[in-house]
Parts: C-alpha cells; sequence; structure tokens
C-alpha cells in the first residue's frame, strides 16, 4: 500500500505499517504535561528567586524539597528532563512546528541550495564545489549520516550533516563523492550563517 502526501493517523510514515497510536499519544500528552508543569516551576523559580538559582532564602527547592545550592540554568533542567523521560525531541513544537519538521526543513533547503549552487556555476563553466562524504576527514564517521558541503577551502566551507537516506537524492546535483571530508575549518554555526548570507 503506497500513500502520497499525509499518512493516515493509524499508519506510521517511517516504518510504514500500522500501528496503535493510542499508548504513544496518551504517554506524548503525559509527557508534555510533566514538562509544562516543569517549565512553570522553573519560571517561577527564575521569577522568585532569580535565574539558575532555584532555591528560597533558606536554600529549599520550593518544588522538590532540597537543600543546597544549584547551579543548574533553565535550559540545562529542561534538557535533562527531556532525557530522563525519553521524550522524542522530533515531536517537540513550538507551538508552530516540530523539531523535526523544521530539520526537514533545513535538509531540503540546503540541498536546494546546493542544487542552485550547481545551476548557477555550471551555467557559467565554473567548478560548484559541492561534495558529501560520508566520513570526516579524520576518517571518523556518524553511523546514518553524511556531510554535505559547499566548497572545500577554509574560510569559505558551508557544511550540514545529512541522514543517509538523502544521499541518493543528491544525486541531481552531482556533487563530488569524497572518500574523506576536507579538512574542517573550525567553522561554528555562526560561522555557516555569515557563509550563507554572502554566498
Amino acid at each position: 500500500m503506497s500513500y502520497t502526501g499525509i499518512w493516515p493517523p493509524d499508519w506510521d510514515p517511517y516504518f510504514k505499517v500500522k500501528v496503535d497510536k493510542k499508548p504513544l499519544i496518551e504517554r506524548l500528552r503525559v509527557a508534555g504535561a510533566l514538562i509544562a508543569a516543569e517549565i512553570d516551576r522553573l519560571l517561577l523559580m527564575e521569577q522568585n528567586y532569580g535565574r539558575g538559582k532555584g532555591l528560597n532564602t533558606e536554600g529549599v527547592d520550593p518544588m522538590y524539597g532540597f537543600k543546597g545550592e544549584s547551579t543548574i540554568t533553565t535550559e540545562e533542567e529542561i534538557n535533562n528532563l527531556i532525557k530522563t523521560l525519553g521524550v522524542d525531541t522530533n515531536l517537540i513544537s513550538d507551538g508552530y512546528h516540530t523539531f523535526g519538521e523544521l530539520y526537514e526543513h533545513r535538509i531540503v533547503n540546503f540541498m536546494t541550495l546546493c542544487y542552485w549552487v550547481y545551476a548557477r556555476c555550471s551555467d557559467r563553466g565554473n567548478d560548484p564545489e559541492i561534495w558529501r562524504s560520508k566520513a570526516h576527514s579524520d576518517g571518523s564517521v556518524w553511523d546514518g549520516w553524511f556531510i554535505l558541503g559547499i566548497n572545500k577551502r577554509k574560510g569559505e566551507q558551508i557544511t550540514y550533516h545529512l541522514p543517509m537516506s538523502k544521499w541518493d537524492e543528491c544525486d541531481r546535483f552531482y556533487p563530488e563523492t569524497l572518500d574523506r571530508a576536507p579538512e574542517w575549518d573550525g567553522h561554528t554555526s555562526a560561522d555557516v550563517l555569515e557563509r550563507l548570507k554572502n554566498l
């Protein structure tokens, strides 16, 4: 059975099998309520006791009652709670989009940019310098992921890790397939944003 567009609610689009999602939905509902309650607690603590402190004047956590000085920031506590509950971060939402949706958009946008760079450079007779590799320059790999990049030169690299499921989709813009990625120039996410703006 094959579908296009949105999968029916009782089908899992990743495994393509019929599943009972009621237990999953209930677990997500409970996890969401716990996360919301914890966020409310942390915001109240921040408002009343100062960010990252979480302790009243007697040095006692108002919800859990432990004594001592907390040095954990709100973000760390939320991330630890998500890990503890085993929440699938792809399903976390800002109320508009889930992380999973946003990552899929980033992947497709970057692949589209690579196609655009390929087409633009090819029309001008230039080498587009689009490449992909399953291994980093030191030979290490992330199981299930590959690196897609624009430019090999240090100071100009724009790279993202993409899931292996997207490998064949990159064939349409003819990236050079390398045994190992070019040596990483130390770029950060902020560097990539600036390089994208100047591309």
